[in-house]
């Protein structure tokens, strides 16, 4: 089989799509082994503590993501598309993402002095690493409005595009953090960066297709989680 005929039968889609995904399990499974014969106990503690924290941030959003990406799919697929709808779903989507962060660090600070304060007392200097894993989480997680948008509008292919390229550098990072045995502090403040670079371009390419922020009055808002939150419950 010639080489471009490989290239049509893998569609870039999908080839991306999974490339992004495999970058991220394998800079994952790095960190994981590295962790494992990491000596730092209390680092190691604290470690596990954060991605428990991650873990639950998965599902903070309570299917919102999907479901909205439904919804600017539909509007924009309607024979009378209006940019104007879906502007003000967009800012209903800013709305409901930042009552959704309020409430996660309102969690992660609950969290810290429920169970990770514990950590600190031992060994002060896990705190940072605390700061710096939450602050990315709540950035990342109030960020996810505008992979929301992106993706709802068609967009799949440049956001996997460039989340894979994103992620190849922070695997890079991550791989070369490990081999100079640098402590995991240093290994979480390269995540968050990839994170945080991956949230920005996001609202950079969301705001070429959202020039102009439409006004969200509390009828509308009310009628739009009126017609969104049923999805969402089920």
């Amino acid at each position: 089989m010639k080489i471009r005929d490989l290239k049509n039968l893998v569609d870039k889609r999908i080839f991306y799509t999974y490339a992004n995904y495999m970058t991220f399990v394998i800079s994952s499974l790095a960190v994981t082994f590295y962790v494992m014969a990491y000596q730092n106990n209390y680092e190691k503690s604290a470690w596990l503590l954060l991605l428990s924290f991650s873990t639950f941030v998965n599902f903070a959003d309570v299917g919102f993501s999907s479901v909205l990406q439904r919804f600017f799919s539909f509007e924009i697929s309607k024979i009378n598309a209006s940019k104007t709808r879906a502007n003000k779903l967009f800012v209903f989507s800013n709305y409901i993402y930042l009552s959704l962060t309020f409430l996660l660090v309102v969690m992660l600070l609950f969290s810290y002095f429920y169970s990770y304060s514990k950590l600190v007392r031992n060994d002060p200097k896990i705190l940072y690493m605390f700061i710096v894993h939450c602050l990315g989480l709540s950035v990342s997680f109030y960020g996810k409005k505008y992979a929301n948008a992106l993706i709802g509008l068609g967009h799949i292919y440049i956001v996997n595009y460039k989340n894979f390229i994103i992620n190849l550098v922070k695997l890079f990072i991550v791989v070369f953090l490990i081999l100079l045995n640098k402590s995991l502090l240093y290994i979480i403040i390269g995540i968050q960066i990839a994170n945080l670079v991956i949230v920005f371009t996001n609202y950079i390419l969301a705001k070429k297709h959202f020039l102009n922020k439409e006004k969200l009055i509390f009828i509308e808002f009310k009628s739009l989680f009126t017609e969104i939150f049923p999805t969402v419950w089920r």
